[in-house]
């Protein structure tokens, strides 16, 4: 994995989404990484399954973003990418407002 840069949104093996916020050091000189979800960690490279600048590089099939279904995603020759939902809506990484990933809606079931 490319290493994680400060900004960088990330999906956890959990899918979770959050933003790293900065990284510091332990008192022992191990590298620290915070998220936006207070989470705090050493090793993310056992928790991250990926990362990138843009969140919509994050957004899987059957994810839900505005509060409906990912129905397709779309990326161009120039790597720009659009998520079609199930409503008809295109949306482009400025027009995602909320998320709830599959393997978050699926935790939600299995109480």
């Amino acid at each position: 994995m490319e290493e994680l840069q400060v900004g960088d949104y990330t999906r956890s093996t959990d899918g979770e989404i959050s933003k790293l916020l900065y990284k510091t050091k332990y008192d022992n000189g191990v590298d620290r990484y915070v998220f936006e979800n207070d989470v705090g960690m050493s090793n993310p490279e056992y928790y991250i399954v990926k990362h990138s600048k843009n969140i919509i590089d994050l957004v899987e099939l059957y994810d839900y973003i505005n509060y409906f279904p990912v129905f397709d995603i779309i990326t161009y020759n120039d790597g720009r990418k659009e998520i079609k939902l199930a409503n008809g809506n295109i949306l482009e990484n400025k027009d995602i407002e909320t998320i709830w990933t599959k393997e978050q809606l699926l935790s939600l079931i299995h109480i």
